[in-house]
This record gives structure tokens, sequence and C-alpha cells, in this order.
């Protein structure tokens, strides 16, 4: 994006379109110019690169073509203050000594002044003349500088342009065959108000824009901007915004349209744009809850942003999702919002079959359209409370083991061998472990205990029980190891189920031992 002071588009009935560089040899040839005069001055103060920069806008090309690039590559560059002294310390210094002299009259006063202070300071006079003014814009030094191709820095000029017409936008429309997921997760990672829908060709997405809004107009434009090289980076992109402009002094909205079939190859995003990092979280709000979540340990998975549910034609990627045996359950955080945007969000929520769904609005921006949405509602303020989603997911988990035990009942368990792992056999079944264990629980299989999560035969419990009253001692490590040995799982309740206790001496496990109730230690 460039300073609006920048923008060269054209006007025409209506439509507005940015005035593309063409990436020819006379553009490349200036561009290869402007990367080599940065790089040229590392080392060097900016006021100098500024004033070097300034004699290419009068060799034929447009200024603001030429300070546009220029702006771009200012933002490949590193740069530092660079003096001896603190700039802030040494103009503290510099004033306090001249206001004991009243009057400054004379440049010999000044140097008297600035002597002083530097000789206070233990530095030269000329090297304090470098500090004063060090950390003001022109007087920063260039560290750094990451050079680019001439080719992709046209590119990303034109690029520039449109995302500074969005800059301006009422709305975004776009149209994309490719890419498609990493263009939803975008959309979101930006915080924008969006609304998705399937046709046969892909997918058309529409984006409130930043002058639809009421509030956070420039973060929210800067989000918009920020979208657009993903747009492009995707195959059969088209987008179409209206912008706001001016023309014989009113206010007007102009059409904005544009393709990947017309632009062509005209317009890229540059590497460092298009891999910049995303944020993991839409708000704070989303981000605590989710590690609130996690420290429950509930035993389901949340899973931010997972796959987009299909709502009729429309799409929807909730903010969070949760897995556990096979279950699975969404959560949609309703946050920033317009009327028109909550009413486009409860239609798509209204449409969605066989889905589990958690929508959580602040209470502040609650209202009776709620009461239509399909699933639960959880109404919030600062922080989504865990209660209420536990005690969901928890039903949830209920209802579905519920039906898994009387699928169960009917269904035969083979089991063979000395010990069969719950998990397991629970897999092979396609049923929950709680499912499984309740069952078997309930209906006991000859010739084998359920142990935690093992069912083990009472032939194998013979043998351990045989092969403990064998220990010389009574050490309990020495009893879980050859319990362990025996390839048993849930070892303490092995020596439970076999009627043995533990004694502690302390908290050292080593000094614990094990004995038989009622028998000696």
């Amino acid at each position: 994006m460039l300073p609006s002071e920048l923008l060269v588009a054209r006007v025409r009935k209506g439509r507005i379109r940015p005035v593309f560089a063409e990436v020819d040899d006379v553009n490349t040839e200036l561009a290869r110019v402007l990367v080599e005069a940065f790089k040229r001055h590392v080392g060097e103060r900016k006021g100098r690169l500024v004033r070097d920069l300034r004699e290419y806008e009068g060799l034929g090309h447009d200024y603001r073509f030429v300070r546009g690039l220029s702006t771009l590559l200012e933002r490949r560059c590193v740069f530092e203050v660079r003096c001896r002294v603190d700039p802030v310390q040494a103009r503290r210094l510099v004033f306090e000594e001249a206001s004991r002299w009243g009057v400054v009259a004379t440049a010999g006063d000044r140097a008297t002044v600035m002597a002083k202070v530097a000789t206070a300071l233990g530095v030269s006079a000329e090297e304090l003349e470098e500090s004063v003014w060090g950390d003001l814009e022109e007087e920063l030094v260039l560290k750094e500088f990451q050079p680019v191709d001439p080719g992709d820095l046209l590119r990303q000029y034109n690029l520039s342009l449109i995302q500074t017409l969005l800059f301006r936008a009422t709305h975004l429309e776009f149209a994309i065959t490719s890419n498609w997921k990493r263009v939803f997760r975008r959309v979101k990672h930006l915080g924008l108000m969006y609304s998705i829908e399937k046709v046969a060709e892909g997918f058309r997405v529409s984006v409130d824009g930043p002058l639809s809004l009421f509030k956070m107009t420039e973060r929210y434009g800067t989000g918009l901007a920020k979208l657009l090289p993903s747009i492009v980076e995707s195959a059969g992109w088209r987008v179409k915004a209206g912008i706001v402009g001016r023309m014989e002094g009113r206010r007007r909205i102009f059409e904005m349209e544009l393709g990947d079939e017309e632009v062509g190859d005209t317009v890229k995003p540059l590497a460092t744009e298009a891999e910049e990092g995303e944020r993991v979280f839409d708000s704070t709000v989303e981000e605590r809850f989710s590690r609130a979540f996690n420290s429950l340990q509930t035993g389901w998975r949340i899973v931010r942003e997972p796959e987009p549910l299909i709502a009729g034609t429309s799409v929807l990627i909730p903010d969070f999702g949760f897995q556990k045996d096979g279950l699975k359950a969404y959560m949609e955080v309703v946050g920033f919002w317009t009327r028109e945007y909550l009413e486009r969000k409860l239609a798509k929520l209204r449409k969605l079959q066989d889905v589990s769904i958690i929508v959580a609005v602040d209470k502040s921006l609650a209202c009776s359209e709620l009461k239509a949405v399909k699933g639960e509602v959880i109404l919030y303020r600062k922080d989504v409370p865990l209660k209420p989603v536990a005690d969901y997911l928890r039903a949830l988990e209920e209802r579905s083991v519920g039906a898994q035990v009387e699928r169960l009942r009917a269904t035969p368990i083979p089991v063979k061998g000395d010990a069969l792992e719950i998990a397991d056999a629970a897999r092979g079944l396609g049923v929950s472990e709680e499912a499984l264990k309740r069952v078997l629980a309930e209906r006991g299989v000859k010739g084998y205990r359920l142990l935690g999560k093992m069912l083990v035969s009472e032939a194998k419990l013979a043998l351990v029980k045989s092969r403990l009253e064998e220990l010389g001692g009574r050490s309990l490590s020495e009893a879980l190891h050859l319990i362990e040995e025996e390839g048993l799982k849930d070892t303490a309740q092995v020596l439970e189920a076999l009627g043995y206790r533990v004694r502690w001496r302390g908290l050292d496990p080593a000094k614990a031992t094990f004995y038989r109730e009622g028998g000696m230690t």
C-alpha cells in the first residue's frame, strides 16, 4: 500500500482503475537504478539517500511513480541512530548549559556551550554536533537493505496501487478457483467481516469495506489491503469493489473491477508480503479461551479454525473445532459487527445441518435474533465462560456414548489372549473407550477382569500374584516393575485387584512398600 498522494489512477464513466506500470525495458531500468541507489547508500545517512532519489524524478517519469517505487524499497531497509551520545541526553545537556548563559547570541557563544558539554561527556565537539539531532529522520543511517529484482518491484508497485484504492473501499467482492482455504483463513486472521458463497466455478466472497463501518476504519482498511496478496496468488481471481472518491468537488463511489486474465503478470506480491506471518488468534478473547479450555483437560482436542462448513450455498469457517473419539463440535465467536453482517451470519448458521455448534456472543451485542440460531448460544462479557462450553460438550459426548452402548449391547465383543487394551478394541469396533468400558463392566467377560484401560485374564492375574509373592522384599517399585514386565498397564489398579495395599514412608516412592490387606507388612 502507498500513501494516498502517490496513487496513480484513472476515472472514466463511473469506473476507477489503477494506472499500472508496464514491466518493460524503460521501467525495469528505472527500478534497477533505484535498487542500486539504495545499495550504494548502505552506511550513509537517510537525508543523502532521499536527495539522490529526488534526482531521478526529473528523468521523464511521473514523480509519483518514482516516489512509489522508492517507498516500497524503503520498507526493505533497516535504519538506525548512529552517534556517540544518546540524542535525547545530548539535547537536554546542551539546553541546560545554554540556559545558564541566558542568551546564546553569537556563533562563538554556541561553540563555547558545545565545547563545555562535549568535555563533560568525554566526546569531541564534532561528535556532540552529530548526536544532538542524530535521531531525526534525515540523520538516520541505512544499516541494512534487502535488494529485490527490478521486475518484481514493478509488479509489487502495481499491487500496491490496488491496495491503496482498497483502503477507501465500501465493499470488496472477489472470486477464486484455487488456494481458497488459505485465502479464507487469511480473511479471518485479518479480522474482516465476510460472507462466502459456493458457486459452480469455485467460491464468491463478499467483504465489508472500511468505509462501511463507523469505527476502526484505518486498521480495518489496512487489513483489507493485506488480503489482496493472497487473492492475486490464486488462479482465476477477480475482484470488484466500490471505491470512495471525489469528482467535481462531490463525494462519489466509483466501481473498480480487475481480474487475473486482464492483469496477467503485471501484479504480483513480493515474497516478504506474501509470506507475512498471520495472527494465530483473531482476538484476545479467543486466545484466552483457547488457553483456558486446554487447561481443563477434558479429553477434547481444541482446533483453531477447522475445516470450512458448507451451509447451503454459503461457507462458514468456525473459530474453533472440538474433537474427541470421532465426535466433532464447533464454536463461532461473534466479534465486531454491523447489523447486516450479523444477519448474514445468522442466516448461515440456520442452514447448518447435522452440525453441533456453539455461538458465543458478547452481551453488548446480544439481540433477539440470536434465539433463532441452531445450536447453543452463550452470552459473555470479556471472556467466554468455560462451564457452559464444557457442559455442552459433555452432553454431546454422553448422547454419543449412550447410542454406542446400545449398539454394543447387540454386538459380540471378541476377547482372546491374556489382556485386551480397551483403546485398541474400541478403535476396532468404531466406538469410544468409554462406551466399550461401560458395556464390559455391565456385561462382564467370563475369565477376565476390567482393570483401568485393560481387560486382563484371571490366569494372567494369578501368574502376577504368584510372582509378587515370590519377591523377597516388599518394595513397591519392584512390584510395579514386575507388573509392567508382564505387559500390564494401570499397575496400581492391578495391585489393588490382587488385594494389595501401599504403605508410604514419607514422599519418596523408593521407600514405599506393598502388603496384602489382612496379612503382614
